[in-house]
């Protein structure tokens, strides 16, 4: 048996809500389509289950524009008082955005009441920090932050942390919009075409470039405008006696300094504002551009940086780290092809901080272009030369995604999808059976050789992250032999052929806040036997609905939960009166998948179902339970092997006399990946079927070997 696990990639839109900064006195929720116009306190309940994304924008935080930096929030439950401290870790190099994971596990409480403080870091360093931070929101002197509740388009939920109420006010105006604009879009379009796509990709660039042309005819402008200032300032400069102008360059060195420390201390405006000074009172003096142009950078002022990074040269300056902060500033005005060239500059000169940070930038702008071998080779040399673990595992996360993302892009290619399987089996003992269950017939008392084909063809006109549908037909027979390789009618009456016509439609999204896969797939089936005058014609005609759903309970247990209907329609004459096999027949079953350890190679299988089988005639109604636990596991030779122990009870209770069923089957097979297209397996089960039918009461035990191939084109 081979298990074929897909990734659930996640969906969802919802609107967030918005919490106050205030200390309590009443819980109350905010509704989602309301923003309240009080001073009353609110605090939001969280749902304890399952993990939270919480974001935070601090520059004061980033300490290193070239390394990932990381801070402590302090999470407090409301009506207990637990504290827990969240690490945050910046979302890259000097973006001044922290983000972390929490999982949250408090027993016995159904629902937090959440409450979020931004401690001072160098008072939680301390060795009391924590307890003296703990006293002070007990005090009521660290006031609470508001925070948005949402959901990410991934489906996961996430806090976003803000520093005053008019903050979270614009950003809850700004997730409006945008989930409005998501509604608009899919109800504008469902299933965009392959050319609408490259029309929209195509449009998304042209809007980056007029984005980028305005920004740099803005900049010649600015540069205009600057060296014109700084030319005649250097002017009047010269024009000064040389003791005036000693003063003012001993001034415009103080004001550096001062400039400088304000800097260090993340203290940007003032910074910005001294360092302008410095340059009107010293044109001369290129180190102080340097300085001014990061501080303009730090507030988000990037097309004047851009003119005096340009314009900072000198021996004080560090070329890697002008380039850096141009890159940077070129990134930020959406000047991508600008923003590659410094890059590069800063890559080629094998900084051991900087330069894998470059390409950490290099690999997001192919990312976002979708140019995912490239993106994948700069992350790939990130992994390669960076000495900064979190930075790595930034690297790592992408290359991932990646991997995924161009995996999906070959399979949306593939609108067909060809398979076909050829085996050879020895069974002990063949069953001959006229209904659909193939494992409770008759035995004959006979071994044969048995052939088995069987093809299937497949197209999928609609296929993507969130929805599949697709059109399949199925075909499978036996072909069966004596013991001595000579034909037997009374074997061959045994060999079914079956052909299946299904409409599969899959979706992939949430469920009780849990990834899920869902597939309803309708079905028509014919079973084509020569059980009736060795005339082989259809025996039974069939109408299906079966219904799966793949719940992901958490990253190492899958839970599939499937409900099938099937309506049998018997085309023999035999099936009459109390022997009429045509039926109504449910089966609700479960299959677990529980992941043994972290290469997820090595899988626990507990299953379990029942078998509502309501027939026209009594003799064929009938009630199963099954269970099964089955393991498997890699082994030699890049080889999958898996083992199986099932049991099946299954009674007729209308019967005369009532008929009971108990089987047991063990189960082992191997199996091992040929190629991209061709896989090859061995099984091996024996099984034991005690009924109080003579009929039914035997052992048997089968071998088959298997070769299969499945291609997409």
């Amino acid at each position: 048996m081979i298990f074929f696990m897909t990734r659930i990639m996640l969906s969802i839109l919802v609107l967030p809500v918005i919490a106050w900064a205030q200390i309590p006195n009443t819980t109350q929720n905010i509704r989602p389509t309301e923003l309240p116009d009080r001073k009353k306190p609110t605090r939001i309940r969280m749902n304890a289950a399952g993990a939270i994304r919480i974001n935070y924008g601090h520059p004061g935080w980033n300490k290193s524009s070239a390394e990932i930096d990381t801070a402590i929030v302090i999470m407090r439950e409301g009506v207990t008082g637990r504290i827990v401290q969240v690490q945050l870790n910046e979302t890259a190099p000097d973006s001044s955005l922290f983000t972390g994971r929490y999982s949250i596990n408090w027993q016995n409480m159904e629902q937090l009441e959440t409450e979020f403080y931004i401690p001072s870091q160098s008072q939680l360093a301390d060795k009391d920090g924590l307890m003296k931070v703990t006293q002070k929101i007990s005090a009521h002197e660290l006031k609470r932050n508001p925070f948005i509740l949402h959901r990410l388009a991934t489906g996961e939920k996430a806090i976003e942390i803000f520093d005053t109420r008019e903050q979270a006010q614009e950003a809850m105006k700004a997730y409006r919009a945008e989930q409005l604009v998501m509604l608009q879009n899919q109800k504008a379009t469902k299933f965009p075409s392959d050319q609408d796509l490259d029309t929209e990709h195509e449009a998304t660039h042209q809007r980056e470039r007029e984005e980028a042309a305005h920004a740099a005819s803005d900049r010649m402008r600015l540069e205009q405008l600057e060296a014109k200032r700084l030319s005649d300032m250097i002017t009047q400069q010269a024009a000064l006696s040389a003791a005036e102008q000693a003063r003012k360059r001993n001034e415009a060195t103080q004001l550096a300094k001062e400039g400088l420390a304000a800097f260090r201390a993340e203290d940007f405006k003032s910074a910005r504002a001294k360092f302008d000074q410095a340059i009107g009172l010293d044109p001369d003096n290129r180190m102080f551009y340097f300085q001014y142009g990061v501080s303009l950078y730090k507030t988000e002022d990037y097309n004047r940086s851009v003119v005096l990074l340009k314009l900072a040269n000198g021996k004080d300056v560090n070329p890697v780290e002008r380039n850096y902060f141009l890159a940077l500033n070129y990134l930020k005005l959406k000047e991508i092809d600008s923003a590659i060239k410094s890059f590069d500059d800063v890559i080629r000169s094998k900084d051991p901080v900087m330069a894998p940070s470059a390409r950490f930038y290099k690999g997001v702008i192919y990312f976002d272009r979708e140019e995912f071998d490239l993106a994948q080779l700069e992350f790939q040399g990130v992994l390669d030369t960076s000495k900064d673990p979190l930075l790595d595992e930034r690297a790592e996360a992408y290359i991932e995604q990646i991997l995924r993302a161009k995996q999906m892009s070959e399979v949306k290619k593939q609108k067909w999808v060809l398979s076909a399987a050829v085996g050879e089996m020895y069974d002990s003992n063949i069953l001959l059976t006229s209904n659909s269950q193939r494992d409770s017939g008759t035995a004959l008392k006979a071994a044969g050789w048995r052939t088995l084909l069987s093809g299937s063809a497949r197209y999928r006109p609609v296929y993507d992250e969130d929805h599949e549908f697709a059109a399949q037909l199925d075909a499978v027979t036996l072909y069966s032999l004596a013991e001595s390789f000579a034909q037997s009618s009374v074997l061959r009456n045994a060999d079914p052929t079956v052909a299946t016509l299904t409409l599969p439609y899959t979706h992939k999204g949430l469920l009780l806040e849990k990834g899920h896969k869902l597939e309803i797939t309708p079905g028509y089936e014919t079973t084509f036997m020569s059980i009736e005058n060795n005339q082989t014609k259809a025996i039974i005609s069939s109408y299906l609905l079966n219904t799966s759903n793949l719940l992901i309970m958490n990253e190492d247990w899958f839970s599939n939960l499937t409900a099938d209907f099937r309506f049998d329609i018997s085309n023999l004459s035999s099936s009459v009166g109390d022997d009429d096999s045509s039926a109504f027949r449910v089966r609700l079953a479960t299959s677990n998948l529980i992941y043994l350890n972290d290469k997820k190679d090595r899988i626990f299988i507990p299953e379990g179902g029942l078998t509502l089988n309501q027939a026209r005639g009594k003799n064929a109604v009938y009630n199963r339970i099954d269970f099964g636990l089955g393991y498997l596991m890699p082994w030699k030779w890049e080889t999958t092997t898996n083992f199986k122990l099932g049991y099946f009870y299954l009674d007729y209770p209308q019967k005369a006399p009532e008929r009971t069923d108990y089987s047991y089957t063990a189960t082992a097979g191997i199996s091992r990946k040929i190629s991209d297209v061709w896989t090859a397996g061995l099984l091996g089960s024996y099984n034991v079927n005690v009924s109080n039918e003579t009929a039914n009461t035997y052992n048997k035990f089968t071998v088959l070997a298997t070769v299969s191939a499945s291609y997409g084109l």
